[in-house]
């Protein structure tokens, strides 16, 4: 299917979407092949805003996985995908909470991308000094935030109330670099705690990790709709729905990604001018705040 050495990962993506069956089930894994393998080298590179934009060119092909009916009867692939996306935008809480749908032929492959991407940034003398890792451990890696003693010792003793105040104290970016290195300490100290203090633990974390990608979506959509730019505007309600479909895959009705992806199609509604399906309580103070910067860009 690909015999261009040269075609880009969004020719091959349009190329698989625009496929028939029969093709689609031939071209798939050299389609996968090539997204694993152009990850390995933007995440080797290091460049932020080339990872973002791979992780989007993602978004067509995940998509069509999902309407596509014998992607049903096939392993796991969107879900490796997701992972993928979730490297390159350095999303640990969605790395694994996705890492646990793979089977283990693909939790083996996403392991091995951790491992080519140490390699590669070892020969060009980029390599973090504590060595090769795992999917997991390749996403706490860069910049690595140092948790403050009282965090620390209050995490140590399972006392989340005490992590809760310490963090209260905080100005923004400060509480921002204590709540990653939060994330990135947690497996290990997690498992000091009883079982009921690792799930409240756990859904804190999901919540602020949600809560911080509703609110981002939501300033760019304010932004651009403040602006006035049609075309812009437009773009962005494809985005935001492709996001929506993104988090709500394979999600149970009601669960916190869920809710999300419904917030996500009210937004994408909004911007494209059609009406506005019904989003959950806990949202509806930012998507009014959207309907009120529409009303000031029509007024």
């Amino acid at each position: 299917m690909l015999d261009d050495d040269s075609i880009t990962i969004a020719d091959a993506i349009a190329a698989w979407v625009a496929a028939g069956d029969e093709a689609r089930r031939d071209g798939l894994l050299e389609v996968l092949n090539h997204c694993a393998d152009i990850t390995v080298q933007v995440l080797a590179d290091g460049d932020a805003e080339a990872a973002e934009a791979l992780a989007t060119t993602f978004i067509p092909l995940r998509a069509a996985l999902v309407s596509w009916p014998p992607a049903a009867e096939l392993p796991p692939y969107n879900t490796f995908l997701g992972c993928l996306q979730a490297l390159l935008r350095r999303d640990e809480a969605q790395l694994v909470r996705l890492f646990a749908g793979l089977d283990d032929h693909l939790a083996r492959a996403l392991e091995q991308i951790g491992d080519l991407v140490a390699a590669a940034r070892a020969e060009t003398g980029t390599a973090s000094q504590s060595g090769d890792r795992g999917p997991v451990e390749e996403v706490a890696a860069a910049g690595e935030p140092v948790l403050s003693e009282a965090i620390a010792g209050a995490l140590d003793r399972g006392d989340l109330q005490a992590v809760e105040r310490e963090l209260a104290a905080l100005g923004e970016p400060e509480r921002e670099r204590m709540l990653e290195a939060l994330r990135r300490r947690s497996e290990q100290q997690v498992a000091r705690m009883p079982p009921e203090q690792q799930r409240a633990l756990a859904r804190r974390l999901q919540a602020e990790q949600i809560a911080r990608t509703a609110d981002e979506i939501a300033g760019v959509a304010a932004q651009t709709l403040r602006e006035g730019d049609g075309n812009a505007v437009r773009a962005l309600a494809i985005q935001v729905a492709q996001a929506a479909s993104h988090y709500g895959q394979g999600e149970e009705r009601g669960s916190p990604y869920d809710e999300l992806a419904a917030f996500l199609r009210g937004v994408a509604a909004l911007l494209r001018g059609t009406p506005v399906p019904p989003v959950p309580e806990a949202y509806t103070a930012r998507l009014a705040t959207l309907v009120q910067e529409q009303g000031s860009r029509e007024g």
